[in-house]
Parts: C-alpha cells; sequence; structure tokens
C-alpha cells in the first residue's frame, strides 16, 4: 500500500515539473516583452537583451530591436550591442524613431542621461565596435553619426568615441580622429577632447 501511495506521489511530481516547465516556457516564448519587462526592473540587462531579442526575432518592429540594443548597452555587452546597433542604424526609419525617441526623452529625466538619442546609440555602437578592436568601423560610425552635427559636445558619437581612445593611449586612432574633431568650430567639449587627442597622438611620434 505504501508502495502505491508513493508511486502515486512521485508520479503528481512528476506531472506537477512537467506543466512547470511547459508553463514557463510557453511564459518565456510566447511573452517574451514581459519578461524583459521584469529583468530590466531588476537590473539584469544581460537577461533583457536575451528576450527583447526574442521579441524583435518575432516582430521584426524598429522599436524592439532599438530595446534590444539599449538592454545590450546597459548590459556592457559589446557582442550584443554590436549584433543589434548595426542592425539599427540600417533601419529605414532610423532616423525617425530617434526623433521620436527625442521627443519623448524630453519629457523626462532620462535626457540627462542620454541627451540627443542617435548620438547615444551612434556613440555606444562606435565605442563597442573599437573596444572589440573595429577602430575602422568604429569610426565609420562616429563620422556618419555626426555628419549633420554642428556642435562638437560630450554627448555626440564622436565625442565618445574619442574618449574610448583616449582611455586606450591609442596614439595610431587618436591621429585619425584629430582632423575629424578639428573640423568643428564651437562645442563644450571640443577643446578638451582635442588637447587629449593630441597629447595621445604625439606619443606615436616619440614612440
Amino acid at each position: 500500500m505504501k508502495k502505491i501511495i508513493l508511486k502515486t506521489a512521485l508520479k503528481t511530481l512528476a506531472a506537477l515539473a512537467a506543466a512547470l516547465v511547459i508553463g514557463l516556457t510557453i511564459l518565456f516564448l510566447g511573452f517574451p516583452q514581459h519578461m524583459a519587462t521584469f529583468a530590466e526592473r531588476t537590473g539584469d540587462y544581460n537577461t533583457a537583451t536575451a528576450f527583447s531579442s526574442l521579441r524583435y526575432k518575432y516582430t521584426g518592429d524598429t522599436d524592439d530591436l532599438a530595446r534590444t540594443v539599449r538592454d545590450a548597452i546597459f548590459a556592457g555587452n559589446d557582442k550584443k550591442t554590436v549584433k543589434y546597433g548595426d542592425k539599427l542604424i540600417l533601419k529605414t526609419d532610423f532616423d525617425e524613431y530617434c526623433a521620436e525617441q527625442n521627443e519623448y526623452l524630453s519629457t523626462t529625466e532620462a535626457q540627462d542621461y542620454v541627451g540627443d538619442y542617435k548620438q547615444f546609440i551612434c556613440g555606444s555602437l562606435a565605442s563597442a565596435k573599437y573596444r572589440r578592436g573595429d577602430a575602422e568601423g568604429a569610426i565609420k560610425v562616429a563620422l556618419d553619426a555626426v555628419s549633420s552635427v554642428t556642435d562638437f559636445t560630450y554627448g555626440n558619437a564622436l565625442a565618445a568615441l574619442s574618449v574610448e581612445v583616449i582611455k586606450k593611449d591609442d596614439a595610431e586612432t587618436a591621429r585619425k580622429l584629430l582632423p575629424e574633431v578639428e573640423k568643428f568650430k564651437t562645442g563644450e567639449a571640443l577643446a578638451d577632447i582635442t588637447q587629449l587627442l593630441k597629447e595621445t597622438a604625439l606619443r606615436l611620434e616619440k614612440a
């Protein structure tokens, strides 16, 4: 009798475990946007990236792709930032989407951190490319992003990339960036970044 009861209990537990696994699988795969939101709220941006990218795979929507890129940036995941960031900036509605995000950010405190949305995305992408060893790709992304920018601020993509180059003490790349930065005539970051790039570039001559 005891064996029968034990077997029944074990079967019941196994069935419950199977049901739980199936339920969680349905939740994870069927509602990735909700799982991404939960992960973002807990600060687990690597998990958020996994779910938001799954959501993008389902929809192909620019907003879902941009969310994936933001999650990857906040996770410090350069590989995913490059993978999805490259796709985002090639979207035909990327500039329109950035304008919409700027309008939204203007009503929130997040603008103080993000600044101009396009520059934030492209600066983060350029920096991630550079850290992964693609200096030429990083420069292209940064220069494309600032092609219509007049003031050289700390928030623009070229400034963000310049900071990475200066931090790494990369004289060769600094020499490539310097003439591009010097094309600007105004901006809060112009003097500081120009001087630091010059100092970094000089190390190549001294080497």
